[in-house]
């Protein structure tokens, strides 16, 4: 994963093409809760990403739950069709639709 942080957004890149590797992935996002201020947005990018495992997808669940807890905005955005339809079925699509002018705005 590679971050970057703009407008008091936190952006977080998936960097692989497979999110198999569900212990390294959720480790990454365990600490990254920790990282985004309360009450502020965190964006996690799907762009690199063409597939997920069904182990994957439980750990997006529960980083889902342990963002709203800590009271982070947590949304997807970049999401492929393929990995699309496996989040409504988790139904992770709730965290969808993050506007991609929150990245281009001008500080």
């Amino acid at each position: 994963m590679r971050f970057d942080e703009r407008q008091h957004v936190l952006f977080a890149y998936f960097t692989e093409y497979r999110l198999r590797d569900e212990k390294q992935v959720g480790d990454e996002l365990d600490k990254l809760v920790g990282k985004v201020p309360v009450g502020k947005r965190l964006v996690l990018d799907f762009t690199a990403v063409q597939s997920v495992s069904s182990k994957m997808i439980g750990v997006l669940v529960v980083f889902n739950k342990n963002c709203r807890v800590a009271n982070v905005d947590l949304k997807f955005r970049n999401v492929s069709p393929a990995v699309m339809e496996v989040l409504r079925v988790a139904p992770l699509d709730n965290v969808l639709g993050v506007p991609d002018e929150i990245e281009f705005k001008k500080e």
